[in-house]
């Protein structure tokens, strides 16, 4: 049985303390996409952008995969905010996270994982 890293997971949650796109406090999902804590709205609103843009997991009840996990590890709210710079993510999701610098970022994280993994 392959193992749940959830727990790993939810450990990341002290360094990511709000939402990314909107700051709110306590976040319990995550797009492992991206590597960042979201709050429960704006899951929801990423679940909209569907799967192939932004990939959701709650923290609590979802299962997690090690690759999952290292993607939230290796990325976190401060990497993907310090990549991206002041843009607002809460406003235009469509347009943001389909972005050149946004999907530049996804793709370094691959390689990280990657790089790790193998």
């Amino acid at each position: 049985m392959a193992t749940n890293y959830q727990h790993k997971v939810s450990q990341l949650l002290p360094d990511n303390p709000n939402c990314f796109d909107c700051g709110a406090k306590n976040p319990t999902w995550a797009t492992p996409t991206f590597g960042v804590f979201l709050c429960l709205e704006c899951a929801g609103d990423h679940r909209s952008l569907g799967t192939h843009i932004s990939f959701v997991r709650s923290v609590n009840l979802d299962n997690w995969t090690e690759r999952q996990y290292m993607r939230m590890k290796q990325g976190g709210n401060k990497a993907c905010r310090a990549a991206i710079g002041d843009v607002d993510t809460l406003n235009n999701r469509q347009d943001v996270y389909q972005s050149p610098t946004l999907t530049e970022y996804r793709s370094q994280l691959d390689q990280k994982v990657d790089s790790i993994l193998g």
